[in-house]
């Protein structure tokens, strides 16, 4: 314990320690510490972290601290971050091309509730198609998803202006409202392969209705075609229109209609054949395993349930912790504006 000085107005009024101004203490915690346990909070429940640092390092804290600590750190952190511009981590290779991507996925908000949080990814492929970096952002429910549209076109203007000569493609799911935000920075966009294919699943059941054998390898041969043949999509759709024709059970010709309509839509971004040839992902694997572990894996644990407060001030500061580089910088640049202010 540390004895220090406090000076007070007359009256009533708040107090003002100058040795923990100048030592710019969180809470009552020191820089260092503030930065380990809301580190460790990113990635792990607050029970989890509390064991870890009473069994690895000797300190015990309450759960009710790590919580208070981290929210602080995390509205501080995010208010300054608006000014901010992160480097991007080095890499061994040029970069080639840049695949933009988002989508949502669901968290428990309340007691009864579950809403969509957003993720968007950013990566980064070398002349092989190779990816070798992720830039991961995230954002809480909210009515309208303006918040994180902005997000997202920070970090694309910023990404756009650091690799001019890059090409910069999207890869995202059928929802009208991705290809709005991507098209604005991408010079070609490309539907996820495996949602395409799902589709095929309906439309084999209109090719071969009563054959499960016939109708799986239909499908396969589906699949190989709309990924490695040229104008494959097109093919396949002009197939598929013919079973409109064929007497079919409803819920078959539903299916049917289904896939019509959802390859005509994108039809213009199925280009797969052109895509593998150029070394351009097909697949938005990428920002789905980013709505696992950004968001499902640490926020949708066991008996979690989430207040838009904390939703908001919790995802960003885990997206950060997940993107290489990205909170060591984003601290270091915290502490830089907190000794100036000091």
């Amino acid at each position: 314990m540390v004895l220090r000085k406090v000076f007070a107005p007359l009256g009533e009024g708040k107090q003002y320690c100058p040795v923990e101004k100048k030592a710019k203490i969180i809470k009552t915690a020191t820089p260092k510490f503030a930065k380990i346990v809301s580190n460790k909070y990113a990635h792990a429940p607050a029970k989890a972290v509390q064991k870890d640092l009473e069994e690895n390092h000797n300190r015990e804290i309450s759960r009710s601290f790590i919580r208070s600590t981290s929210q602080i750190v995390s509205n501080l952190l995010l208010k300054q971050e608006e000014n901010w511009e992160y480097e991007i981590a080095e890499m061994d290779k040029e970069v080639a091309t840049i695949s933009m991507g988002l989508d949502g996925t669901c968290m428990p908000m309340g007691e009864t509730s579950w809403r969509e949080a957003m993720c968007g990814t950013f990566s980064f492929y070398d002349i092989n198609g190779e990816r070798m970096q992720t830039i991961y952002i995230a954002n809480a429910p909210e009515y309208g998803k303006q918040s994180f549209k902005e997000k997202f076109d920070k970090e694309a203007l910023a990404i756009k202006k650091k690799f001019p000569k890059a090409k910069i493609v999207g890869v995202a799911d059928g929802a009208r409202e991705n290809w709005s935000l991507l098209e604005k920075y991408t010079v070609a966009n490309t539907l996820d392969y495996y949602h395409a294919t799902e589709y095929l699943t309906k439309a084999s059941k209109g090719v071969h209705p009563r054959s499960k054998s016939k109708r799986e390898a239909w499908y396969q041969k589906a699949c190989d075609s709309l990924k490695n043949v040229k104008n494959g999509a097109n093919n396949l759709l002009e197939e598929i229109k013919e079973l409109k024709n064929k007497k079919l059970s409803l819920g078959i010709k539903d299916g049917v209609d289904a896939t019509i309509t959802y390859f005509t839509n994108n039809l213009k971004r199925m280009n797969y054949k052109d895509s593998i040839d150029n070394k351009l992902p097909i697949g938005s694997g990428v920002t789905e395993s980013a709505c696992k572990i950004v968001v499902k894996q640490r926020v949708c644990v066991s008996g979690a349930n989430w207040s838009e407060y904390g939703a908001k001030r919790f995802l960003p500061i885990r997206a950060i912790c997940l993107t290489e580089g990205r909170w060591n910088q984003a601290w270091d640049k915290f502490m830089e504006d907190r000794e100036m202010v000091a």
